[in-house]
């Protein structure tokens, strides 16, 4: 009834949806960078979408488990074995005791998500299971995994059906990233050709990039005239313009007030997109109204009934 992280990869941790409800006390939501993938993971192995998962980014860990389950891995594509044959993404998968799961070189993408059958034996921290690597707030020992972690579980004795994804579920990876986006309250600070630039050109995924934000490299933005602002809350998505006129995209872990301008927002159907943008990945912005953000949130709401 348990899990064994034999090798870490890199900020491997354990994620479910993430805690919401408490950014009014300075605590941010952390969770999956990519929860649509999370959704799917939990689906090939029957457990509700929001359940919590592995997460790895760029590379992956070596798992032993230790229990009989399902497993699932969604997300970015690695090379992987399963007791030392060839896996894919995207269905489900029956292990035994003393199965490995060992993830090789990554082909796409950035973060993957590993689903298991069984449920956590932990107790939940703020009604999450997810572990915030900045703040160290988790329901583990320790916010990142590392090697030996033990991960307990509880045991199934339910009968898993084998599963695979339909191929309308199944989004490609890219290495040219476009999200949608509405105007931020201090877009109209920006000059005109700022703005031209926003949408007109592509921006870099910065190495420097984490949990908390993206950092983009381009050409660069400005505003019109010198603002100074009392921090404001910032969400999941919130496009900011530092000093350095490179933008800064708020991820799960950002916090909760900033003191940037806040010049464009990433709609919510798109943001689990910015969860598989790799270093040196090419993001560009296209403009939305609020309208039309509001009918393709309701229009992946509905495809996710799966």
């Amino acid at each position: 009834m348990s899990i064994k992280i034999l090798r870490p990869g890199l900020q491997t941790s354990i994620q479910d949806l993430g805690r919401s409800g408490f950014r009014h006390l300075g605590v941010s939501q952390a969770g999956a960078i990519d929860s649509y993938h999370l959704k799917l993971a939990n689906w090939l192995v029957s457990k509700p979408l929001h359940s919590a998962c592995i997460e790895s980014y760029l590379i992956g860990p070596t798992i032993e488990f230790q229990s009989s389950m399902t497993i699932a891995i969604t997300g970015a594509q690695f090379e992987m074995l399963l007791n030392a044959m060839p896996i894919s993404n995207n269905r489900s998968y029956k292990v035994r005791p003393g199965d490995r799961l060992e993830f090789g070189k990554l082909i796409s993408g950035a973060r993957a998500y590993i689903a298991f059958s069984e449920k956590l034996s932990y107790q939940a921290v703020m009604s999450s299971y997810s572990s915030d690597t900045t703040s160290g707030i988790a329901a583990t020992q320790t916010p990142t995994l590392k090697a030996d972690d033990i991960i307990q579980t509880l045991d199934s004795i339910d009968e898993i059906p084998v599963r695979t994804l339909a191929k309308e579920l199944v989004i490609p990876n890219q290495k040219n990233i476009v999200v949608r986006i509405t105007k931020g309250l201090e877009y109209s600070r920006l000059t005109k050709k700022s703005k031209q630039i926003l949408f007109e050109s592509t921006f870099k995924v910065d190495a420097n990039s984490n949990r908390m934000g993206l950092r983009l490299n381009g050409d660069h933005l400005e505003l019109k005239e010198k603002h100074e602002m009392v921090s404001s809350p910032i969400v999941l998505g919130t496009i900011q313009l530092p000093k350095s006129g490179q933008p800064i995209i708020a991820l799960n872990e950002g916090q909760t007030i900033g003191g940037y301008p806040r010049i464009v927002q990433v709609i919510g159907t798109d943001l689990h997109l910015l969860g598989q943008a790799a270093p040196n990945s090419k993001i560009s912005f296209y403009p939305v109204s609020i309208d039309k953000a509001i009918f393709l949130h309701q229009c992946k709401t509905k495809l996710l009934k799966i």
